[in-house]
């Protein structure tokens, strides 16, 4: 009996098989529906994939020219008023059309690097914070927002909420130069009348990075700290000056040499 089962699903399966051209050509035309919808679902998932990548590389290529665009508008030197403007118009486009991470990223350090020189220091805090909360700490993104902010808040007469950012730079800075977060934050400590930390940031700074600044200007800053006498009004425009590069600010000297801070 078992063996007569085996025998008859056997044969069972044997007639389930296309068994010559007649029964191939019927299961065709039956079938013919059923492929043609499949072979259109394959061409539709392509057609999906392939538009789905070109809107992407579209509209990346896009936020990248939005962004090249408004770079160029406003000079890194010597920028007028006018120019500023409309890099801050331009900036504030490619924000609000949005893009690749690093797009945005990039216009919002931009854009608070122009609302600085306009003196809307509220803005490109806010700015330069937008960044620092979307960006991961330790990238390069996160510590140019930081320093950023720093340089503001030396520049609104804010030493003290500028103090603990550029220690945190000089110290453990991956991308931005510690030199020059040290540098910011010995002005920083200038500005708050912490003239011991002060002294001893600068003296780090020849120390550990002695081509930074050429000629005796350092050295000349160490004494001018030690003048007890150092008019308060002159170390603030002395910070404020110390952190304007976005602004082509560069000063030579010192109080005993002759400060001088012009634009180049």
């Amino acid at each position: 009996m078992g063996r007569y089962k085996k025998i008859v699903k056997k044969k069972d399966i044997q007639s389930s098989l296309l068994t010559d051209e007649a029964e191939a050509t019927d299961w065709l035309a039956e079938s013919s529906g059923r492929i043609a919808l499949f072979a259109g679902l394959i061409l539709l998932c392509a057609v999906v994939v392939y538009g789905a990548g070109y809107y992407k590389k579209t509209a990346f290529n896009d936020s990248h020219e939005r962004l090249f665009f408004a770079d160029s508008v406003t000079p890194e030197i010597n920028a007028s008023r006018g120019q500023i403007d409309q890099g801050v118009t331009e900036f504030e486009k490619v924000i609000e059309a949005g893009g690749p991470e690093g797009v945005v990223t990039q216009a919002r350090l931009h854009l608070a690097s122009l609302y600085a020189k306009r003196m809307e220091y509220g803005k490109a805090v806010g700015e330069y914070d937008k960044v620092t909360g979307s960006a991961l700490k330790g990238t390069m993104f996160h510590e140019l927002a930081q320093a950023g902010k720093a340089s503001v808040l030396l520049r609104k007469g804010s030493a003290e909420e500028a103090t603990p950012i550029l220690e945190e730079l000089s110290g453990n800075a991956k991308f931005y130069p510690k030199s020059e977060a040290l540098y910011s934050l010995a002005f920083a400590y200038l500005s708050s009348g912490k003239k011991s930390e002060a002294k001893s940031s600068f003296i780090q700074l020849k120390t550990d990075y002695p081509s930074f600044v050429q000629g005796n200007y350092i050295d000349n800053l160490i004494k001018d700290v030690d003048n007890k006498d150092m008019d308060p009004a002159f170390i603030a425009e002395l910070a404020k000056a110390a952190n304007t590069r976005d602004d082509s600010k560069v000063f030579e000297g010192s109080q005993g040499g002759g400060l001088k801070v012009h634009d180049q």
